[in-house]
């Protein structure tokens, strides 16, 4: 689908104003920012603003976040190609476009059901690559969510000792 230039400038600008300058450099995050069409990610009737330091509305009482936010949360994980990601609450599937920039795998998470098929139908629009979406309600069943994504591997064990009387399930299980 062909970009119109104005997006593509705002882009730009975006990545060097409200990215770089507040201490983002990681080369492979400013890479992944640079190719998600963020514009995309809203309604649009907003999308003149889609590049704006501001989060926007996409339903549901939900916003994207700032590019900045994105950026810098992305940066945290200082991700590996190798490596999975479970992102709980889709929204519109921005984030996890970035994520998919970055990581082998994209599991995400969002329970409310129009927001993730919206997001769903769009990732497959622009060929973003992610594993697995799930509408669930709450409240989740954080072992099932958990095992449904095969991410048990992603969690140290630690975080649920003492916190639950259930066993920790069997790898693959």
């Amino acid at each position: 689908m062909p970009e119109k230039k104005e997006y593509a400038a705002q882009r730009v600008e975006m990545i060097e104003k409200q990215v770089r300058r507040r201490g983002v450099t990681d080369p492979a995050v400013l890479a992944a920012m640079q190719a998600v069409p963020r514009h995309e990610f809203v309604a649009e009737e907003i999308r003149s603003n889609a590049y704006a330091d501001a989060p926007l509305p996409i339903g549901g009482g939900q916003t994207i976040s700032q590019p900045y936010i994105v950026a810098a949360m992305t940066a945290a994980l200082h991700l590996r190609a190798s490596d999975k990601v479970l992102e709980i609450g889709t929204g519109c599937g921005y984030q996890a476009a970035v994520l998919a920039c970055l990581a082998k795998d994209v599991f995400t998470i969002e329970r409310r059901p129009e927001l993730a098929s919206g997001a769903c139908a769009r990732l497959a629009r622009l060929a973003i690559r992610t594993r697995t979406f799930i509408a669930a309600m709450a409240p989740w069943d954080f072992r099932n969510l958990l095992r449904s994504t095969q991410s048990w591997s992603l969690l140290p064990r630690r975080q649920f000792q003492g916190r639950s009387s259930h066993s920790w399930p069997k790898a693959g299980g």
